[in-house]
């Protein structure tokens, strides 16, 4: 390196080093938005998941609070490690929460014994904690600092269940489609 190179680069860090401190804050400007476009805004919001997704987003959400609540651990913010330790139970024994699991109508039903989960069913899961953080403007456990060793444990539960093929259903056949049609009352099948 030259010395013109060399003061050519103190130049550049001493004009750096004025813009930044000259910074007072590295967050985005963000102002407070009208009722108006904070309403319309929210209601794209709202639809941006389906009725079915958040459904069971907020099943898996229970559960992992369940399995929080049981075992000492915080769910949110939730710290990486715990995550990974939650996913990688499901994908080996499953879990059912110790409280038991109750009707609309507060009807007390049998308490299953846990199965382990299939790596889509794990994902999902995965997916509800994030969209948890995510909803409550907290940073997820897949994006914080000491996220690697989750990734690492949710790609071994991808890889260990990758031979695992889904239970396929049984197409409808001939008979099947004649017991459906069967069951229509009336004179117009096409109403």
């Amino acid at each position: 390196m030259s010395q013109n190179d060399g003061e050519s680069l103190k130049a550049i860090m001493a004009g750096t080093v004025a813009v930044l401190n000259q910074v007072t804050s590295l967050e985005p400007f963000l102002p407070d938005l009208s009722p108006d476009d904070r309403e319309r805004v929210d209601a794209y919001v709202a639809r941006a998941s389906a009725e079915a997704t958040l459904r069971a987003y907020k099943s898996d959400w229970r559960l992992f609070c369940a399995w929080c609540g049981e075992n000492g651990y915080r769910p949110l913010p939730a710290a990486p490690a715990t995550v990974a330790a939650f996913l990688t139970l499901l994908a080996e024994r499953g879990f059912v929460p110790a409280e038991p699991r109750r009707t609309k109508r507060g009807t007390v039903l049998e308490r299953r014994d846990p199965v382990p989960l299939g790596r889509a069913t794990v994902g999902r899961r995965l997916a509800a904690i994030v969209f948890a953080h995510r909803a409550a403007d907290m940073e997820p456990p897949t994006t914080q600092p000491d996220a690697a060793r989750l990734e690492k444990a949710v790609r071994g539960i991808r890889k260990d269940k990758k031979g695992e093929l889904p239970g396929k259903k049984r197409a409808a056949d001939g008979d099947v489609l004649r017991d459906m049609l069967r069951s229509i009352t009336g004179e117009d099948l096409r109403a």
